[in-house]
């Protein structure tokens, strides 16, 4: 299984996944929060199950969600929200964090 995670840093957001991808690094959550997304969704529909984790600053959990691979190839991946948190996944909205 791979994990992707959105964490904050003294300036920005950083990307990290478990995947050989390198780290990437944003000025806004948002974007690091979608290029996060559409690399844990790329990762499950090659085969590979997913965790999808989100950091407030201060470094609590804001979401957690796990991209299951698709059933067929012609559907997406499926993600779930894990218990815990409850915090909806936005297509393309909002920051992960309030600055």
């Amino acid at each position: 299984m791979h994990t992707v995670v959105v964490e904050p840093l003294p300036v920005g957001w950083r990307v990290v996944a478990s995947a050989d991808s390198g780290d990437q690094y944003f000025l806004s959550g948002k974007s690091a929060e979608i290029s996060a997304r559409r690399l844990a969704q790329r990762l499950a529909s090659a085969g590979e199950m997913t965790e999808l984790v989100l950091r407030l600053r201060g470094g609590a959990l804001a979401a957690r969600y796990l991209c299951l691979p698709p059933v067929r190839p012609t559907e997406p991946p499926l993600v779930i929200e894990t218990p815990g948190v409850k915090r909806p996944m936005p297509e393309a909205e909002g920051d992960p964090a309030p600055a």
